[in-house]
C-alpha cells in the first residue's frame, strides 16, 4: 500500500482535496472515484485509466470501476462539506446537494424548481435541509397560483414559431458501458459539415460521430488529447477540438491527421467558432478562479495559431464569464452564450459590443423572460436560435440583435432539456439532449403572433 504520510498521499492527486470514494489503483496511487471516472472520460485509450502520477495504465474489466479496492486508510471529505461539481439541470458550477426524491445532484435555485414540481405531483419530499424558508410542505396545491403549478417559467410571448418533431436519433458510446454511467455522455455540440452530415461530440469527448441526413451513422473519429468540449468543421474538411485537460485547440485535416494549432494560457477553451476567412474563436472560463467575480475571455487567433485580440470586457463593470457557446455569423459578428452572466453577446471582431439579450424583449416587467443560454447557431436566413435551459424554448433575435420570438414543440410544449443545438442543410432544427444521447430533428410546421408590442 502506498505511504500516506506525504502531503501528495493525503489528497486526491486530481482534486487535489481530501478523499470521496477513494479507489487503489494496481500501481498503489489513491484517486477519488468521480475523479478516475472524469479521467475514463477524457482519456482516449478506450477501457484504460493513466495514473496520472506514474501513468501506468490499468485496464478495466466488465466490472468497470467497482473492480478497484477500496482505500480505507486515507483522509475521507467530511459529508459537511460542500462538494463543487456541475449542476446537474443548469451546468453551473456550484455546492450541490442530493434530491432525496429522486437522488439527482442540483444548486439550489433548481432544486427549489425540482422541490414545487415534485410536491405539486404529490410526491413526498423528506429533504431535512429544505423546511426553513417558504416551506412549500404546508402550502395547500389549492393555494398554489396558475404560474405556481408549471414548473418551467412561463411567460408572454411575442411571435411563437412551432416546431414538429420529425425523427430523433440515439448517439451510442463505445465508452458508455464501463462504468454505467451514461447520463454524463450528454450531447455537447452538434455540428454541420461541408457536405452536410452532422458531426456529433458527445460530452468531454473522445468521440466524435458523423452521421448523415436521414440520421445513419457513417464514421467515427476518436480524438487525440482528452476533455474534448467543442468542434467546428471548417471549409475544406479541417476539424477544429478543444481540449480542457491541456488547454489545446486541435487540428484534425481530412487524413485524420492531428496537429496542436494554439494553446491557451489563462483561460480554457470550453467553446469554439470560426470567421469565413479561416481564423479561429475560442472562449471560456479562467483557469484559476479566485472568487465568484472572475472573468473570461473571448479570444480570437489567425489561421496560423497566433493570439490577435482577447476580448475580457464587455461594458464598464461588466465582463465576459464563462462562454459556454460561440457562433459567428456571416458578416463577421462574434455571438456568444455566457451561460454564468445569463446574457448572449455581440461583438464586432475588434471587441465592440453590439448588442446584448438578457431575455429583456420589452419595456414592461412582464416582458422579461429569466435566461441561462447554453447553445445557440445562426439559422440560413442569419437569425440568431438561443438554448435557455430555464424556460424550455429556443429563443430567436433577428441578425440584428433583435427579438423576433420563440421556439416551441407543437401543442406549445416545450423543449424538456436541450443542450445542443444546429440547422441543417434542409433547415430542420436538431436539438441535443442534456440528460441523454437523444438528437431530435424538427421543421417549423407554423407561425403566429402571440404577443403585439
Amino acid at each position: 500500500m502506498a505511504n500516506i504520510s506525504s502531503k501528495e498521499s493525503l489528497d486526491c492527486p486530481i482534486c487535489h482535496d481530501k478523499f470521496v470514494f477513494p479507489k487503489i489503483l494496481p500501481c498503489c496511487h489513491t484517486i477519488c472515484k468521480p475523479c478516475i471516472r472524469l479521467l475514463l472520460h477524457t482519456s482516449t485509450c478506450f477501457g484504460k485509466i493513466t495514473c496520472p502520477l506514474c501513468q501506468t495504465d490499468t485496464p478495466l474489466n466488465e466490472e468497470g470501476l467497482d473492480s478497484l479496492f477500496d482505500n480505507y486508510f486515507v483522509p475521507l471529505k467530511s459529508e459537511d462539506t460542500p462538494v463543487m461539481f456541475y449542476c446537474g439541470s443548469c451546468l453551473k458550477e456550484t455546492a450541490l446537494e442530493n434530491c432525496a426524491h429522486c437522488f439527482e445532484q442540483l444548486c439550489t435555485d433548481c432544486r427549489s424548481s425540482h422541490r414545487l414540481a415534485t410536491v405539486l405531483a404529490g410526491e413526498p419530499w423528506t429533504h431535512s435541509s429544505d423546511d426553513s424558508n417558504g416551506n412549500l410542505n404546508n402550502i395547500p396545491e389549492e393555494n398554489l397560483s396558475e404560474v405556481d403549478q408549471f414548473p418551467i417559467i412561463p411567460h408572454p410571448l411575442k411571435s411563437q414559431l412551432n416546431a414538429k418533431l420529425t425523427f430523433s436519433i440515439s448517439v451510442e458510446s463505445l465508452y458508455s458501458s464501463l462504468d454505467r454511467h451514461d447520463d454524463l455522455f450528454s450531447v455537447r455540440s452538434i455540428r454541420q459539415t461541408e457536405n452536410n452530415t452532422l458531426l456529433v461530440l458527445l460530452y468531454l469527448g473522445p468521440e466524435l460521430v458523423e452521421y448523415d441526413s436521414t440520421g445513419k451513422e457513417i464514421n467515427r473519429h476518436i480524438l487525440e488529447e482528452g476533455g474534448t468540449s467543442d468542434i467546428i468543421c471548417l471549409p475544406g474538411g479541417n476539424i477544429f477540438y478543444s481540449s480542457l485537460q491541456n488547454g489545446l485547440i486541435m487540428k484534425m485535416d481530412s487524413q485524420k491527421n492531428h496537429d496542436i494549432f494554439a494553446q491557451t494560457v489563462h483561460y480554457q477553451p470550453f467553446s469554439l467558432g470560426f470567421f469565413r476567412d479561416g481564423r479561429i474563436v475560442a472562449g471560456g472560463p479562467a483557469y484559476q478562479r479566485l472568487d465568484a467575480n472572475g472573468h473570461g475571455a473571448i479570444l480570437i487567433y489567425d489561421k496560423e495559431g497566433h493570439l490577435k485580440r482577447e476580448i475580457v470586457q464587455v461594458v464598464d463593470g461588466m465582463f465576459v464569464k464563462f462562454p459556454i457557446s460561440i457562433a459567428v455569423s456571416d458578416c463577421d459578428k462574434i455571438c456568444v452564450a455566457d451561460k454564468e452572466a445569463k446574457c448572449v453577446f455581440v461583438f464586432s471582431e475588434t471587441g465592440s459590443v453590439l448588442s446584448l439579450y438578457d431575455g429583456q424583449f420589452g419595456i414592461e416587467p412582464r416582458d422579461l423572460c429569466p435566461l441561462l443560454p447554453l447553445a445557440l447557431c445562426h439559422d440560413n436566413e442569419g437569425n440568431l436560435i438561443i438554448v435557455n435551459a430555464l424556460d424550455g424554448m429556443l429563443h430567436v433575435l433577428t441578425p440584428t440583435g433583435d427579438f423576433k420570438g420563440y421556439i416551441l414543440m407543437e401543442n406549445s410544449e416545450r423543449f424538456r432539456r436541450p443542450s445542443a443545438l444546429c440547422i441543417d442543410e434542409r433547415k430542420r432544427i436538431c436539438v441535443g439532449d442534456m440528460e441523454n444521447r437523444i438528437i431530435q430533428f424538427y421543421e417549423i410546421s407554423s407561425f403566429q403572433n402571440a404577443l403585439d408590442i
